[in-house]
């Protein structure tokens, strides 16, 4: 996870998708899925990766992977309020956004 996190520091948003998917192979079947705060990044950071490659349908996908595991998590809510406001769809974009100050 923390070479993933490097990576896109780096600007090395291939290299760094390597490590996230990597995570996600190994975590993303057990028994403790909804447990794994670096699953919950991973599918994050990847939701990251994809909106700033204009790839919304994919970064959406990713976002509510991280959403799914972390419901609580603010960030999870604002990444996909930003991508549905970068799609073009306001009205789903302007109900995640404010959620996420409700979280």
């Amino acid at each position: 996870m923390n070479m993933g996190i490097a990576y896109m520091k780096k600007g090395d948003n291939k290299n760094a998708e390597k490590y996230f998917r990597k995570e996600i192979s190994m975590f993303g079947t057990s028994g403790y899925r909804l447990e794994n705060k670096y699953l919950e990044e991973a599918y994050f950071d990847l939701g990251v990766i994809y909106w700033k490659k204009k790839d919304y349908s994919k970064a959406l996908e990713f976002a509510v992977q991280a959403t799914e595991i972390g419901r609580a998590n603010a960030d999870n809510h604002f990444l996909m309020g930003r991508i549905y406001l970068s799609k073009g769809s306001l009205r789903r974009g302007c109900v995640e956004v404010p959620g996420s100050f409700e979280v």
